[in-house]
C-alpha cells in the first residue's frame, strides 16, 4: 500500500517529488504510530538512494521491520494509515489526503445530494480547529467559537485529523446528534453537541433592503451554472440593482460556468503542473489548462460583492480570484482556504484511496501562486467575539453598505 501510494504521487502530484523523500516520510509516520503505540526504540532508519528502483528495493526490505514491531500493538492496517497520512500531510496541499474504508464508509451514510448543514469550516492542519462559523447556524447556536481546537467528535480523537477526516466523523443526517469535546482560545474545555440545520435548495436566494439580491451557494454541483443564470434572471426581473454572492462555506466544483455568466472576455484562469502526466484513470494532463470565458456572458450585469472566508474552497477560489482579477467585483471577508488547484482520486486497495492535487490554479496575469496561500479579500473583515455571541454577520453589513454607496 505505501508503495502504490507513493507511485501515484510521484507521477501525479501537481509539483516534482523524490521517491526517497515520499518513502521516507512514510517511514517517519509508521515510526511515529509506533510510538504512540508504545513500542520502542524503532529500527535504524534506512537511507534512500535517489534512484526510485533502489529506493523501492530498500523500502521492500526495510519496512518489513516495522510491521513486526506492530505486533500485538497496533493493527498493520493503522500503521499503514499513518504511514500514508504522513506521507500526503508533509505535501501541505488540502486537495491530497488519504480516504480510509472507516471514511468511506461514513461517507456513504450521507445523503446525495446532501440535505443537511452543519455550519462551520474547519482548518485542514493538525490541530484540527473550528475556522469560521455560519452566522446563527447550528455549530454557533451550540456554542462552538472561532480558534475551538475539536479534542474529540462523537468519541474519538480528532487533534490530529486534517479536514475531510475530521468532517467525515460528524454526523450529517437530519435529526442526528453530534458530541465534541472541544478546547478553547483560553485553554478551558467543555462538551457541545448539535444537530445539523436542514439544508435548502441551492442556490439559496433573498432580496434585501435596497434592492440588493443576495446568492449562497454552498458548492458547485452539475447544475450550479443553470441555478446562478435563473437566480439572476430572477433578481434582474424583481428590479434588484446589486448582486452579494455567499461562498463563505462553499466546500468546491466546477464553477467555470458560473464565472463565465459574469465576465465575457479573457483568461479566468491557468492550471500548471511540472510535466504532462497520465492520471491513474487514463486521463491525459498536459502541463497547462488556460481557461477563458466563452464570450456568453448574461446581458444584464450588476455591481457585485463576493463574500469569502476560510470555508471557500477549491472552485469557490476558482470563482472568487478572476472575478477579483477582472475587476467584476469586491471581494469582502476573509483569507479563502487555499486549495487552489484540481484533484483526482486513485485507488490503490480496496476501501482505501488518495485524493492528490495534479494542478494548481493561478488567476492573475502575473500567474501568482495561491494554492496554499489563498484568495486575499479586497475589504478584509472578521466578526469579533461579540459578533458571533449575538449572531451578527459584519461582512454581510459591509457588502451591503458597500453596494449601496456604489447605487447612491
Amino acid at each position: 500500500m505505501v508503495r502504490a501510494a507513493v507511485e501515484i504521487l510521484y507521477k501525479e502530484f501537481y509539483e516534482p517529488l523524490s521517491v526517497a523523500d515520499l518513502l521516507l516520510a512514510a517511514w517517519e509516520g509508521a515510526v511515529a504510530a509506533l510510538s504512540r503505540a508504545g513500542v520502542s526504540p524503532p529500527p535504524s532508519r534506512p537511507t534512500y538512494s535517489a534512484d526510485p528502483r533502489a529506493a523501492y528495493a530498500t523500502h521492500a526490505a526495510t519496512f518489513p521491520a516495522l510491521e513486526e514491531r506492530a505486533h500485538d500493538r497496533l493493527a498493520i492496517e493503522e500503521l499503514a494509515a499513518a504511514a500514508l497520512k504522513e506521507l500526503l500531510a508533509r505535501r501541505r496541499d488540502g486537495h491530497t489526503f488519504l480516504n480510509t474504508p472507516r471514511m468511506a464508509e461514513q461517507g456513504r451514510a450521507v445523503p446525495r445530494p446532501p440535505t443537511a448543514t452543519l455550519g462551520l469550516a474547519l482548518t485542514d492542519t493538525p490541530p484540527i480547529a473550528v475556522a469560521d462559523l455560519y452566522p446563527g447556524g447550528p455549530a454557533q447556536r451550540a456554542g462552538l467559537r472561532r480558534g475551538d481546537t475539536l479534542l474529540t467528535i462523537n468519541g474519538r480523537p480528532a487533534t490530529d485529523l486534517r479536514r475531510f477526516e475530521a468532517l467525515a466523523e460528524f454526523k450529517r443526517q437530519l435529526g442526528s446528534l453530534s458530541v465534541l469535546a472541544v478546547q478553547t482560545a483560553g485553554g478551558g474545555t467543555h462538551d457541545v453537541q448539535f444537530e445539523p440545520d436542514p439544508l435548502s435548495p441551492p442556490p439559496i436566494t433573498r432580496i434585501l433592503p435596497g434592492s440588493i439580491g443576495l446568492l449562497r451557494l454552498d458548492g458547485f454541483g452539475a447544475n450550479a451554472t443553470e441555478q446562478v443564470r435563473n437566480a439572476l434572471t430572477s433578481f434582474e426581473r424583481s428590479g434588484v440593482r446589486g448582486w452579494i454572492f455567499d461562498m463563505r462555506w462553499n466546500s468546491g466544483g466546477e464553477s467555470i460556468g458560473v464565472s463565465r455568466l459574469l465576465v465575457s472576455h479573457g483568461r479566468l484562469f491557468s492550471r500548471l503542473r511540472h510535466n504532462d502526466t497520465t492520471l491513474s484513470d487514463g486521463r491525459h494532463v498536459p502541463m497547462r489548462e488556460d481557461i477563458d470565458a466563452d464570450g456568453a456572458a448574461l446581458p444584464f450585469q450588476r455591481p457585485a460583492v463576493i463574500l469569502i472566508g476560510p470555508g471557500s474552497l477549491s472552485g469557490a477560489e476558482s470563482f472568487a480570484g478572476p472575478m477579483q482579477t477582472h475587476r467584476r467585483a469586491t471581494l469582502v471577508g476573509e483569507r479563502t482556504g487555499g486549495l487552489c488547484g484540481r484533484m483526482a482520486w486513485s485507488r490503490f486497495s480496496p476501501g482505501w484511496s488518495i485524493a492528490v492535487a495534479h494542478y494548481e490554479t493561478v488567476f492573475d496575469p502575473e500567474e501568482r501562486a495561491r494554492n496554499r496561500i489563498g484568495v486575499t479579500p479586497d475589504v478584509p473583515m472578521t466578526p469579533s467575539s461579540a459578533d458571533e455571541t449575538a449572531g451578527r454577520d459584519p461582512q454581510l453589513e459591509a457588502a451591503l453598505d458597500l453596494l449601496r454607496c456604489a447605487l447612491s
